[in-house]
């Protein structure tokens, strides 16, 4: 009952409000099911020999701006990759590293990105097939909108985003 509540997006106040549990109960619960659901994306992801084609990279503030993370989103599916903490070139590299000895990434035909990141050294080197897209890093942002869908082509103006349903 308390896994369907946070099924449903309710955050873990308000589930413990309604349960009465201690909020590191639900947090517990909450953790389970996300990590549970994570397995099954990562399964139904390998059973089906997926490989990105396109990806947006973005870095963002944690705790007021003192602490910073990196992104890897695919944009085709709406999924996150990967999550690292720190901004730094050497940081990201740790991303390439994840998928390391496998051919996960080598259909990526794109990547989003900050210009002002040096994140395109690495991708020039990791991924050398892969087009470089700024202009599409100017609609696309972790914080700020949900891919809904890419097409076949590489063509910016094709690509459509929709709003984040709570902004």
């Amino acid at each position: 009952w308390v896994q369907s509540l946070l099924r449903n997006k309710l955050s873990i106040r308000p589930v413990q409000n309604i349960t009465g549990m201690h909020w590191e109960t639900v947090r517990f619960l909450h953790k389970e099911l996300m990590t549970s659901a994570l397995k099954q994306r990562a399964d139904k992801h390998q059973e089906d020999k997926y490989q990105p084609k396109y990806l947006a990279v973005d870095e963002f503030a944690i705790h007021k701006g003192h602490t910073y993370a990196t992104c890897v989103m695919d944009l085709a599916r709406g999924d996150i990759l990967w999550v690292g903490k720190g901004r730094t070139i050497k940081d990201f590299l740790k991303f390439f590293e994840a998928f390391s000895g496998s051919d996960y990434l080598s259909e990526v035909k794109a990547v989003a990105m900050d210009m002002n990141a040096s994140y395109n050294k690495l991708v020039h080197r990791f991924l050398p097939q892969a087009e470089i897209d700024s202009i599409l890093r100017q609609s696309v942002s972790v914080s700020d909108s949900i891919p809904c869908s890419v097409p076949a082509e590489a063509d910016p103006s094709h690509r459509k985003t929709a709003r984040h349903p709570f902004r």
